[in-house]
């Protein structure tokens, strides 16, 4: 009986991507999918810099990509440089989109509003990628092999896209540092106060932090937890909270200063708890995800209680990240393994619902973007282009924002309202 089960749920997905790709025109200002050569792990938005600028009414934002390939040769860091429109609202055609989804024919280098600026050669699968942020050349990879690679890229100057298109070579550029753990993992974090200091978890549950700083090549800390680790982050306020989250439903607050043991450990889900984010403005917010299917809110203050539940995905959710651009943000977004991406306003929470609108998810359920058949592997919000987000499924990209007149509805009922009064 599985595969016809399989084949029904195979059957919807493709149903609702047709329906989602009639109505993308009006539901994005900007949309656009691109093909990669190998299935893409981690993606993040390098923070504003030099390294984004604005020509010719484009806005040039940049982001690098980690690849997990079968042959650990195939390997790569992707640097991609987006040329999001400023004044126009643009989207792929439904027939680009089809033939770059079904058939992979568009070639990414040609395209007019992307191009890889480098692409590295990787020892491993890259199981994530992070970018220091007191230093936008300093990018840390985690692998499934046990190593963490530190690299610094301000030594590259463009040599990738510079060279002849017929004669581009993979550059093979080594890490300045490199670091052994005793285990593969995808706990990667850089403390957003302390600069060069690197929060790592592995699948044997172990903890390390690294000062790249440091004459020494060691940890200068290490902990241990009773299960895998999914997760690590850094608080984005105090320099020496960090939370973890594991595979046995439970998440830990952290504070380096203490040797005892954790501040908090708690039991905050019925399923694996995935990803943990600190809000990027308040001291005592944060968010978390779970195979349990929901999005879970909490306040350091009063835990080990949470705030609110969100409830919406069908299937494990495996990342949550606060916007980061938007000041005092009640805005953050969830992935999940049903293939869509949540957008959630906590300012809408508890607010009244018409009966038609019920059924399509709570109140504070923004936005949903369907624009993905396969798992997601990963997301990240710009941090130059506010309600802009790049999404990977395997090898395929999509950057997208979503119609202001889906987050600004209040100024769109104003003039709705002045309107049909001059009427």
């Amino acid at each position: 009986m599985a595969a016809p089960e399989h084949f029904d749920k195979s059957k919807i997905i493709e149903e609702e991507f047709s329906i989602w790709k009639k109505n993308a025109p009006f539901l994005y200002d900007l949309l656009f999918t691109f093909p990669i050569e190998t299935e893409i792990s981690s993606i993040e938005w390098f923070p504003i810099n030099s390294k984004n600028s604005t020509q010719n009414s484009k806005n040039i934002q940049e982001i690098v990509l980690g690849s997990k390939s079968k042959k650990l040769e195939d390997n790569f860091l992707y640097f991609l440089s987006i040329n999001i429109p400023i004044d126009e609202t643009q989207f792929d055609s439904q027939e680009n989109q089809k033939s770059t989804i079904q058939t992979k024919k568009q070639n990414l280098e040609d395209h007019p509003m992307i191009r890889i600026v480098d692409k590295i050669q990787h020892q491993g699968n890259v199981n994530k990628v992070r970018i220091m942020p007191q230093n936008s050349n300093i990018i840390s990879t985690i692998t499934n092999k046990g190593k963490i690679f530190i690299y610094d890229i301000s030594k590259i100057s463009n040599t990738y896209e510079n060279i002849n298109q017929k004669e581009k070579q993979i550059l093979n550029k080594n890490p300045i540092l490199e670091y052994n753990i005793s285990e593969g993992g995808n706990g990667l974090s850089w403390n957003y106060q302390k600069e060069g200091f690197l929060l790592t978890g592995n699948y044997k549950g172990e903890i390390d932090i690294f000062n790249i700083n440091a004459e020494k090549k060691e940890t200068i800390q290490n902990k241990k937890m009773d299960s895998e680790i999914k997760h690590v982050s850094w608080h984005k306020k105090r320099d020496s909270l960090f939370g973890v989250t594991s595979k046995n439903k439970k998440f830990t607050i952290f504070d380096t200063r203490e040797l005892t043991g954790p501040l908090y450990e708690i039991e905050g889900h019925e399923g694996e708890v995935n990803y943990l984010d600190f809000h990027p403005h308040s001291e005592f917010i944060f968010a978390t995800c779970s195979s349990d299917h929901t999005v879970k809110l909490w306040d350091i203050r009063v835990l080990p209680k949470y705030l609110h539940v969100l409830s919406k995905h069908e299937e494990s959710v495996n990342c949550v990240k606060w916007n980061p651009f938007i000041l005092n943000s009640t805005i953050l977004s969830s992935s999940g393994e049903d293939q869509k991406i949540a957008i959630w306003d906590l300012e809408k929470i508890g607010k009244m619902q018409e009966k038609d609108d019920i059924e399509d998810g709570p109140p504070e359920l923004l936005f949903l973007h369907a624009g993905h058949i396969n798992k997601i592997n990963d997301f990240d919000w710009s941090y130059g282009e506010s309600w802009t987000i790049g999404s990977i499924e395997n090898d395929f990209l999509q950057i997208w924002q979503i119609t202001e007149n889906i987050y600004n509805e209040e100024q769109e009922q104003i003039e709705i309202e002045s309107k049909s009064q001059i009427k």
